[in-house]
């Protein structure tokens, strides 16, 4: 009988996965598609970064990856700078 864990990524019986059932079913996905290995953390912190760069709100980013406050979130994911800020940031001083 299936069970509404209330969980996104379940087993057949709706109950969730543990964190290496996760992690092999992530490999292999990454594998089958040709996608060069990352862990699943690092995929979630570059989506809740790139929500930053991206203008997402802070509380909308925790809300997606998880989190029940915004601190931790605000502390390790906002004010990265992208590729093209720092680029900025050379040519600005290229022209001191």
């Amino acid at each position: 009988m299936y069970a509404d864990s209330g969980y996104v990524v379940v087993n057949e019986v709706g109950e969730p996965y543990g964190p290496a059932t996760l992690s092999r079913y992530w490999r292999d996905m990454l594998a089958r598609y040709g996608v060069r290995h990352i862990r699943r953390h690092d995929a979630r912190h570059t989506c809740a970064t790139r929500m930053d760069l991206d203008g997402v709100s802070i509380a909308v980013a925790s809300d997606w990856i998880g989190h029940t406050s915004a601190v931790f979130p605000m502390a390790t994911y906002a004010g990265h700078a992208s590729a093209d800020d720092l680029k900025g940031a050379a040519n600005a001083l290229n022209k001191l």
